[in-house]
Protein backbone atom coordinates (compact mmCIF):
# COMPACT_ATOMS: atom_id res chain seq x y z
CA UNK A 1 0.00 0.00 0.00
CA UNK A 2 1.68 3.25 -1.30
CA UNK A 3 0.02 5.51 2.05
CA UNK A 4 0.13 3.20 4.88
CA UNK A 5 1.30 5.36 7.52
CA UNK A 6 0.74 8.63 5.89
CA UNK A 7 -1.40 11.13 7.14
CA UNK A 8 -2.54 13.60 5.67
CA UNK A 9 -4.20 17.23 7.77
CA UNK A 10 -6.19 19.56 6.58
CA UNK A 11 -6.03 22.54 9.49
CA UNK A 12 -8.03 25.44 9.86
CA UNK A 13 -10.43 25.14 7.84
CA UNK A 14 -13.59 26.73 7.63
CA UNK A 15 -15.30 26.54 4.09
CA UNK A 16 -17.41 23.23 3.39
CA UNK A 17 -16.33 23.08 -0.32
CA UNK A 18 -12.77 23.01 0.58
CA UNK A 19 -12.90 20.72 3.23
CA UNK A 20 -14.87 18.34 0.49
CA UNK A 21 -12.43 19.00 -2.17
CA UNK A 22 -9.53 17.94 0.21
CA UNK A 23 -11.11 14.72 1.12
CA UNK A 24 -12.38 13.94 -2.07
CA UNK A 25 -8.76 14.48 -3.35
CA UNK A 26 -6.89 12.39 -0.93
CA UNK A 27 -9.29 9.96 -1.42
CA UNK A 28 -8.88 10.08 -5.41
CA UNK A 29 -5.73 9.33 -5.01
CA UNK A 30 -5.39 6.46 -2.20
CA UNK A 31 -4.91 8.01 0.97
CA UNK A 32 -6.87 6.55 4.03
CA UNK A 33 -6.00 8.43 6.62
CA UNK A 34 -7.10 11.90 6.79
CA UNK A 35 -7.15 14.26 9.81
CA UNK A 36 -9.09 17.25 9.90
CA UNK A 37 -7.49 19.79 12.39
CA UNK A 38 -9.24 22.99 14.09
CA UNK A 39 -12.54 23.14 11.84
CA UNK A 40 -14.74 25.71 12.04
CA UNK A 41 -18.22 27.67 10.77
CA UNK A 42 -20.05 25.43 8.08
CA UNK A 43 -17.29 23.72 7.38
CA UNK A 44 -17.71 21.98 10.72
CA UNK A 45 -21.58 21.84 10.44
CA UNK A 46 -21.75 20.85 6.67
CA UNK A 47 -18.64 19.39 5.50
CA UNK A 48 -17.40 17.20 8.53
CA UNK A 49 -20.57 15.09 7.30
CA UNK A 50 -20.54 14.77 3.89
CA UNK A 51 -16.01 14.18 4.18
CA UNK A 52 -17.34 11.29 6.68
CA UNK A 53 -19.48 9.90 3.53
CA UNK A 54 -16.56 10.07 1.38
CA UNK A 55 -14.21 8.33 3.58
CA UNK A 56 -16.95 5.50 4.02
CA UNK A 57 -17.16 4.84 0.89
CA UNK A 58 -13.36 4.84 0.08
CA UNK A 59 -12.72 3.18 2.94
CA UNK A 60 -10.41 5.72 4.13
CA UNK A 61 -10.90 6.94 7.75
CA UNK A 62 -10.76 10.62 8.83
CA UNK A 63 -9.72 11.51 12.83
CA UNK A 64 -11.27 15.45 13.66
CA UNK A 65 -8.66 16.87 15.95
CA UNK A 66 -9.23 20.47 18.01
CA UNK A 67 -5.78 21.55 17.24
CA UNK A 68 -2.42 20.99 15.50
CA UNK A 69 -0.87 20.39 19.31
CA UNK A 70 -2.83 17.21 19.50
CA UNK A 71 -1.50 15.54 16.59
CA UNK A 72 1.93 16.01 17.81
CA UNK A 73 0.94 14.69 20.97
CA UNK A 74 -0.92 11.41 19.39
CA UNK A 75 1.54 10.70 16.72
CA UNK A 76 5.01 10.82 16.75
CA UNK A 77 5.98 10.69 13.04
CA UNK A 78 7.79 13.95 11.54
CA UNK A 79 5.72 16.51 10.25
CA UNK A 80 5.94 18.31 7.38
CA UNK A 81 4.22 21.53 6.28
CA UNK A 82 3.18 22.55 2.75
CA UNK A 83 2.67 25.98 2.13
CA UNK A 84 3.10 28.56 -0.13
CA UNK A 85 6.42 29.64 -1.61
CA UNK A 86 6.84 32.62 0.35
CA UNK A 87 6.46 30.97 3.85
CA UNK A 88 9.07 28.39 3.02
CA UNK A 89 12.87 28.27 1.91
CA UNK A 90 13.23 25.02 0.87
CA UNK A 91 11.73 23.39 -2.04
CA UNK A 92 9.98 19.98 -1.20
CA UNK A 93 12.38 17.08 -1.02
CA UNK A 94 10.60 14.22 -1.72
CA UNK A 95 13.97 12.05 -0.80
CA UNK A 96 14.46 13.19 2.80
CA UNK A 97 10.57 12.75 3.33
CA UNK A 98 11.11 9.79 2.05
CA UNK A 99 14.30 8.50 3.91
CA UNK A 100 12.37 10.30 7.41
CA UNK A 101 8.88 8.02 6.27
CA UNK A 102 11.25 4.73 6.24
CA UNK A 103 13.32 5.88 9.56
CA UNK A 104 9.81 6.68 11.66
CA UNK A 105 7.59 3.89 9.87
CA UNK A 106 4.91 6.93 8.75
CA UNK A 107 5.05 10.85 8.16
CA UNK A 108 2.31 13.73 8.00
CA UNK A 109 1.77 16.48 5.66
CA UNK A 110 -0.17 19.78 6.83
CA UNK A 111 -1.89 21.89 4.62
CA UNK A 112 -3.55 24.99 5.68
CA UNK A 113 -7.33 25.60 5.15
CA UNK A 114 -6.86 29.53 5.34
CA UNK A 115 -3.76 31.96 4.21
CA UNK A 116 -1.16 32.29 5.19
CA UNK A 117 -2.11 28.83 6.95
CA UNK A 118 -0.26 28.33 9.81
CA UNK A 119 0.98 30.62 12.88
CA UNK A 120 4.77 30.65 13.46
CA UNK A 121 4.53 28.75 16.86
CA UNK A 122 2.81 26.01 14.28
CA UNK A 123 5.31 26.08 12.12
CA UNK A 124 8.13 25.16 14.66
CA UNK A 125 6.18 21.85 15.40
CA UNK A 126 7.61 20.56 12.04
CA UNK A 127 9.59 21.54 8.99
CA UNK A 128 7.85 23.47 5.88
CA UNK A 129 8.47 22.85 2.24
CA UNK A 130 7.15 24.85 -0.85
CA UNK A 131 6.30 22.74 -4.19
CA UNK A 132 8.19 25.06 -6.72
CA UNK A 133 4.88 26.95 -7.68
CA UNK A 134 4.07 30.98 -7.79
CA UNK A 135 2.53 32.27 -4.50
CA UNK A 136 -1.77 31.94 -4.02
CA UNK A 137 -1.28 28.62 -5.34
CA UNK A 138 -4.37 26.49 -3.99
CA UNK A 139 -4.50 24.18 -0.85
CA UNK A 140 -5.50 21.66 -3.50
CA UNK A 141 -3.72 21.78 -6.39
CA UNK A 142 -0.74 21.89 -2.94
CA UNK A 143 -2.18 19.02 -2.00
CA UNK A 144 -2.70 17.03 -5.47
CA UNK A 145 1.38 18.01 -6.23
CA UNK A 146 2.46 16.36 -3.17
CA UNK A 147 0.04 13.37 -3.29
CA UNK A 148 1.66 13.36 -7.05
CA UNK A 149 4.99 13.12 -5.72
CA UNK A 150 4.56 10.49 -2.68
CA UNK A 151 2.73 8.18 -5.36
CA UNK A 152 5.59 8.05 -7.44
CA UNK A 153 8.45 7.97 -4.63
CA UNK A 154 6.72 5.59 -2.47
CA UNK A 155 5.33 2.89 -4.57
CA UNK A 156 7.02 -0.49 -4.05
Amino acid sequence: MIYKDVYIVLHNVLSPQKLIDFVSTCVSFGVTNIILSKVGGSAAQLGIGEAFKIALKYNAKIIVLPDLLDIKTIFSYPIFFIVQKEYAKEEINIEEIYQNYLEYKGIIFIFGGLEPGFSRKELEMGKSFHVGLGNDVPTIALLSVVLYLIKNKFKN
